[in-house]
C-alpha cells in the first residue's frame, strides 16, 4: 500500500501546496483544457499598505535561513516552536534577525530586544504572546515577551505552550544543566536525568507526559510526575481525545515491544521499527515505526493497535480482542464520528485488501487512502489492478485510469461528493508533460495538460490537491524538480497552480502556499522566492500583486473591521527592511 500522503514519481516526496478546479456534472465527458485558457476575473482594486516596522541599518532582514510555517499549520492552543511565527488571527508575527555577532527580536516589524542568540521563536493564538529562548553570555533562558519564565540554562531544548482564555496557562520545556537533563513545567523542576524527550500535554492540558532517560537503555514514561515500567526504549506517547486514556510502547529487548495502557503493561510483541529518518543502511538506528503506533475513537472509548508476531505474522487488536492475521497490516484509524475502524492489509503479493468493521474488502494489486466523508458513513479509496487504477466508493469501482500520481481521496462538506485529482507524465527529449486528471464521484470529469520546457532530467510532482469550502471546486499545484529537490537538498522548483481546470504560469519557486475563500469564491495564494530577483507576492483570483522581498502570512478579513464580512484578504510583507499589512479589497 502506499502509505504517504503525497505521492510523485519514483517515490518523490515534497512540501504542500494548495489548488482548485471548478467541477463538471459527473455525466459530462472529459474535456480538455489547454494552459493558455484564462478566467477573466474582476479586476482588483489598489491595495492598501500599512507600514508596521522599519529594521536599522544594522539589523539584516529575515533571510533563507528562516524555517517558515505554512499559513494554515497553526492550532488554537497549543502550537509547535519556530524560528518563524505568524499568528492568522491577529496578523502578528515574530521573528529572529542577525545584527553583527547578535540576534535581534523582530515583533510586528519593530526590534525589540538584542541577545547573543534566539531560537525557537513562537507567537500564541490572538497574537497573545511572543515566547523565545534567548543567550546570554554562555547561557540560555525562556522568556515570555520581555520577562524571564525561568532560570538560566546551559541548553533548552523543545517546548510545549498550552495557551487558553486567559493567555498562556501551562508550559513544559527541556534543559540542561551540566551533563544532565530535566523538564521545566509551570516553572517547577523535575528531577535529572541523562536525557529527555519533548513534553506533550493532553487535552485542556489535564495531563503532561516526558520520555526521560536513566542510562544506556534505560528509558521510563513520566506521567503528571509518576514514572512508569522501564524499558530499553519508549515510542511517543498518544493521549485520547478526551485526554484521560494515555497509550505508548516500550521496547523490552532487541525484538519485542509492549504496549502500555492506561498505566498498565498488556501484551508482549514482536518489535516494530523502521530506520531513524527513514534512512536505511547498515548501522543506522532504529526508531518505533509509525503504523505501529496506538490510535484512541474519537469518543476515546476505544483503542487500536497493531501486533507483529512470529516475524511473519501482522493483526490488529481492538479493544484487546485480536483480528485475523495477515502479511502485513497498517496503522487503523476511525472515522470522523468514531463509529467505523478500517485499515489496510496485505494477504501476500499483489493482495492489498482494506479491512471495514471487520469485513475484508476486495483484494487488488495496489490500494491507496482511504478516507472516510465528514459524517462517517460513506468509504473511499483507490486501487489499483494491472495498469489501472479506479476509485472505490462505497464498495462501488468508478472510471479506470493510468494516473499514478495522486494524494487522498477528499469528500466534499456535505458527504455527497468525492472528489480525487490524479497526474501523469508524458516526457519527451526536453519537457516534462503533465496530464491532471478530475474524478468527481469516481467519473472522469476534467483533463488539464501542460508542459515545463526543462532540458534536464526533472522529477515531476503533485501538491495541495484541495476542495473548496462548498465542494464545488479544486485546486492543485503540479511541478518538476531537479536532482538537488529530489535529494531533498532544496525545496525549489518549477511550479504552476492549476485553479478550475486552468493552469496558470510558471513560477520557480521554493513554495506556493494557497487558500480558498470562506464563501469559496476567491483563489488567494503566496509564491514565495519564485518572481523575478528570487521576490515574493500574493496572487488572487489569477491577478499578481505587487513585490516584495517576502510574504509572511495572510488571512481573509473584513476591510471595515466588521467579523461577519470577510470582503478583503489581508497579508504581511517585508520590503527592504520596512515590514508592512497589506489590504487587498475583493470584488
Amino acid at each position: 500500500m502506499r502509505q504517504q500522503k503525497r505521492i510523485f514519481c519514483l517515490g518523490l516526496l515534497v512540501l504542500v501546496a494548495w489548488l482548485t478546479a471548478v467541477l463538471s456534472p459527473a455525466a459530462s465527458p472529459p474535456s480538455q483544457t489547454s494552459a493558455s485558457e484564462k478566467n477573466q476575473p474582476v479586476a482588483l482594486p489598489a491595495a492598501k499598505e500599512e507600514l508596521l516596522g522599519e529594521l536599522s541599518p544594522q539589523t539584516e532582514p529575515p533571510g533563507s535561513e528562516i524555517t517558515k510555517r505554512p499559513w494554515k499549520e497553526f492550532w488554537s492552543m497549543a502550537n509547535p516552536e519556530s524560528d518563524y511565527s505568524f499568528d492568522p488571527e491577529s496578523l502578528r508575527f515574530a521573528a529572529r534577525a542577525k545584527q553583527g555577532k547578535n540576534w535581534v527580536l523582530v515583533v510586528d516589524g519593530k526590534e525589540k530586544g538584542t541577545f547573543d542568540g534566539i531560537e525557537s521563536v513562537l507567537i500564541g493564538p490572538q497574537g497573545q504572546h511572543v515566547i523565545y529562548s534567548a543567550k546570554r553570555d554562555t547561557k540560555w533562558v525562556k522568556m515570555m515577551d520581555d520577562k524571564e519564565i525561568g532560570p538560566a540554562f546551559d541548553k533548552l531544548g523543545a517546548g510545549f505552550w498550552f495557551f487558553g482564555d486567559a493567555g498562556l496557562e501551562h508550559y513544559a520545556y527541556a534543559a540542561q544543566r551540566g551533563e544532565k537533563w530535566l523538564m521545566i513545567t509551570d516553572g517547577k523542576e523535575s528531577p535529572e536525568f541523562a536525557e529527555v524527550g519533548s513534553p506533550r500535554f493532553s487535552a485542556k492540558a489535564k495531563h503532561l507526559t516526558f520520555s526521560a532517560s536513566l542510562g544506556p537503555k534505560k528509558w521510563v514514561m513520566y506521567v503528571d510526575g509518576n514514572k512508569g515500567p522501564e524499558f530499553e526504549d519508549v515510542g511517543p506517547p498518544v493521549f485520547s481525545p478526551d485526554g484521560e486514556r494515555l497509550a505508548y510502547r516500550g521496547k523490552r529487548s532487541k525484538d519485542r515491544e509492549v504496549l502500555v495502557l492506561d498505566g498498565k503493561e498488556m501484551s508482549e510483541f514482536d518489535y516494530g521499527d523502521h530506520p531513524v529518518n527513514n534512512v536505511p543502511g547498515f548501522g543506522v538506528p532504529k526508531e518505533f515505526d509509525s503504523s505501529g503506533q496506538p490510535v484512541f475513537s474519537p469518543d476515546s472509548k476505544h483503542w487500536a493497535y497493531r501486533a507483529k508476531r512470529d516475524g511473519k505474522h501482522e493483526a490488529v487488536i481492538l479493544d484487546g480482542k485480536e483480528g485475523p492475521d495477515f502479511e502485513q497490516v497498517g496503522r487503523p484509524f476511525y472515522s470522523h464520528d468514531g463509529q467505523h475502524l478500517t485499515y489496510w492489509a496485505r494477504r501476500g503479493k499483489k493482495q492489498d485488501l482494506f479491512v471495514l468493521d471487520g469485513k475484508e474488502g476486495p483484494q487488488f494489486e495496489e490500494i491507496f487512502g482511504p478516507a472516510f466523508s465528514p459524517e462517517g458513513r460513506r468509504f473511499a479509496y483507490l486501487a489499483k489492478r494491472g495498469k489501472l487504477w479506479r476509485m472505490v466508493i462505497d464498495g462501488q469501482d468508478g472510471s479506470e485510469f493510468e494516473h499514478d500520481i495522486f494524494g487522498y481521496p477528499k469528500f466534499s462538506p456535505d458527504s455527497q461528493h468525492v472528489i480525487q485529482l490524479a497526474m501523469m507524465n508524458h516526457p519527451t527529449w526536453n519537457q516534462s508533460n503533465l496530464e491532471v486528471l478530475e474524478l468527481r464521484d469516481g467519473k472522469m470529469t476534467k483533463t488539464t495538460t501542460t508542459q515545463f520546457h526543462t532540458g534536464r532530467t526533472t522529477y515531476p510532482f503533485m501538491e495541495g490537491e484541495s476542495l473548496s469550502p462548498d465542494g464545488q471546486r479544486t485546486v492543485c499545484v503540479v511541478g518538476v524538480g531537479g536532482e538537488k529537490f529530489f535529494h531533498g537538498g532544496t525545496t525549489r522548483a518549477l511550479r504552476r497552480v492549476i485553479v478550475d481546470g486552468q493552469a496558470g504560469k510558471d513560477f520557480d519557486a521554493l513554495e506556493i502556499d494557497l487558500e480558498f475563500s470562506p464563501d469559496s469564491r476567491h483563489v488567494v495564494y503566496g509564491v514565495r522566492g519564485g518572481v523575478g530577483d528570487n521576490k515574493s507576492m500574493v496572487v488572487i483570483d489569477g491577478q499578481e500583486g505587487k513585490l516584495y522581498d517576502d510574504v509572511i502570512g495572510g488571512a481573509f478579513r473584513s476591510a471595515q473591521g466588521n467579523d461577519s464580512s470577510q470582503d478583503a484578504f489581508m497579508y504581511i510583507a517585508r520590503a527592504g527592511r520596512k515590514f508592512f499589512r497589506v489590504t487587498q479589497r475583493l470584488p
